[in-house]
């Protein structure tokens, strides 16, 4: 039998000092390459092994720094281990040249030199970090995990910035089923889309009813996860049911487990899990689900081995976990675990805009559903709806539509009809003061009508006189919100 090289000898102790820190990683799709450039192919091989113990299997190696710019310029690399003495060309003048052609490349450089000067003189050219090759073995891991996670961050607050300063989605057929104008949506949107190519957790704020669930399926949609949605109300499950649901049992795991039975987790594999009511979870399910999102990792009910979790978990809830956290009852740490990214729907009372087209949209649906015409609809109706509270949000405008046609006589929906509806549901129907006491009736006296744009202008600069220049008070006047008001005064001082 042939013996192992030395070479193999070194990769093989080099990596078993690691093999115990593997960090879980997410699919390979979704891992950036790193390059190591060295002109020792011994040293080269330890390196590439140490880092694929550790879970990083997108490694290449090269040892001619003559051709790194031609290597970068064909594929990007997340980062670059860079030897600073090398032959033809020095390291540090490699990095110059790669910091200049490829600013957002992370570069840690590596010597057998414990001298300070080299090492100040590179990280003052641009390089984030400086190793040691007697200490690669111990630090090389946690070295090149802190640089990745450092660079995620600054390639995902990029994106941010310019999708949100973006005045167009780059995909807005992901958004159909959200049926909207309104300028706080369309900011959502934006950052959705910023946010979905990650695979860190996103939580979804905003009362009951106002469509979160809508919102977790479009940014699955726009992350293009090859898995399905699958989506939990965990807020009825006790510890054991929460378990048993999404990690499923092997059979003989308890009394009635008479097979396997696979779990929500495994079922969004390479997907998005989705889990609404986060905010009533126990404490003991939080520990579980903390460490889901930590190790990315799950045990089956019954089972001695732990299986790999692929799926971006994606929470919701209608409660303020600010304030849960705060009374002790929410742990602290899967607070920030969720909220990673995070978004709140604004309440269909900020969106008076959408009320007509959602209203018409959800008349058409239920008349379609029962093969009946959709009724016409006056424009008192649609004002006294524009001003009614909505306390349940969409899936309360929703229900009032069905039914609104179920009591439609003669293909017609007025306002007396909604309101005895309104009367019916809540006891008294809560309307915010309406602007005039007849709908239109200052457009009537006007001999010429001002553009469309020049009425929002002075809508706006009238709100704001009567708040004293207080924009979030304006904002509520004009029933948008704060950010909404801002952008639109920030376009027109462009």
């Amino acid at each position: 039998m042939q013996s192992d090289s030395p070479t193999d000898h070194a990769a093989a102790a080099a990596a078993a000092t690691v093999a115990a820190h593997r960090p879980t990683s997410g699919p390979l799709r979704r891992q950036p390459r790193i390059l190591v450039v060295d002109d020792d192919r011994t040293w080269l091989l330890t390196l590439r092994t140490i880092l694929r113990v550790a879970g990083y299997e997108r490694v290449e190696t090269c040892d001619d720094p003559l051709v790194v710019l031609e290597r970068m310029a064909t594929a990007a690399y997340g980062l670059i281990l860079l030897d600073l003495h090398l032959p033809q060309v020095d390291g540090d003048e490699l990095l110059a040249t790669i910091k200049a052609t490829h600013p957002d490349t992370m570069v840690c450089m590596l010597t057998a030199s414990d001298e300070a000067a080299p090492a100040v003189r590179c990280l003052q050219a641009g390089a984030e970090d400086y190793l040691l090759k007697a200490e690669a073995s111990e630090r090389l891991v946690i070295t090149v995990r802190k640089l990745l996670a450092r660079g995620s961050v600054q390639q995902e607050n990029r994106a941010l910035r310019e999708s949100l300063l973006s005045a167009e989605l780059r995909h807005p057929e992901v958004f159909c089923e959200i049926i909207t104008l309104d300028d706080g949506m369309e900011h959502a949107f934006r950052y959705i889309e910023s946010v979905a190519p990650t695979d860190e957790a996103v939580l979804i704020l905003g009362e009951t009813g106002t469509g979160k669930e809508l919102m977790a399926r479009a940014l699955h949609k726009a992350s293009g996860r090859e898995g399905p949605f699958v989506a939990v109300n965990v807020g009825g499950l006790d510890d054991a049911l929460f378990a048993d649901t999404l990690f499923g049992h092997r059979r003989g795991a308890f009394t009635g487990a008479n097979s396997d039975r696979q779990g929500m987790v495994a079922r969004a594999a390479e997907g998005t899990l989705f889990l609404d009511e986060i905010g009533d979870l126990s404490a003991l399910s939080q520990i579980k689900l903390l460490r889901l999102l930590q190790e990315n990792e799950y045990q089956p009910l019954g089972s001695d081995g732990s299986e790999p979790c692929s799926a971006r978990v994606v929470t919701a809830t209608h409660r303020d976990l600010r304030e849960l956290r705060a009374r002790g009852e929410f742990r602290a740490d899967l607070y920030y675990r969720l909220r990673t990214h995070s978004l709140t729907v604004p309440p269909l009372r900020e969106r008076g805009s959408d009320i007509p087209l959602l209203f018409r949209a959800f008349l058409a649906d239920a008349a379609e559903a029962i093969a009946r015409r959709v009724p016409k609809v006056d424009s008192a109706a649609l004002s006294l709806l524009a001003r009614y509270s909505f306390p349940g949000n969409v899936r309360e405008l929703m229900a009032v539509a069905h039914d609104a046609l179920a009591r439609a006589r003669d293909g017609q929906i007025d306002a007396a009809l909604l309101q005895s509806m309104l009367n019916e549901a809540t006891g008294s129907v809560r309307l915010r003061p309406p602007e005039t006491t007849d709908d239109g009736a200052y457009l009537r006296d006007l001999r010429h009508l001002p553009s469309l744009r020049q009425v929002q202008e002075d809508l706006v600069i009238e709100a704001l006189r009567r708040t004293d220049g207080n924009r979030a008070e304006a904002a509520k006047l004009l029933g948008v919100t704060r950010q909404a008001l801002h952008q639109r005064i920030h376009r027109w001082q462009e």
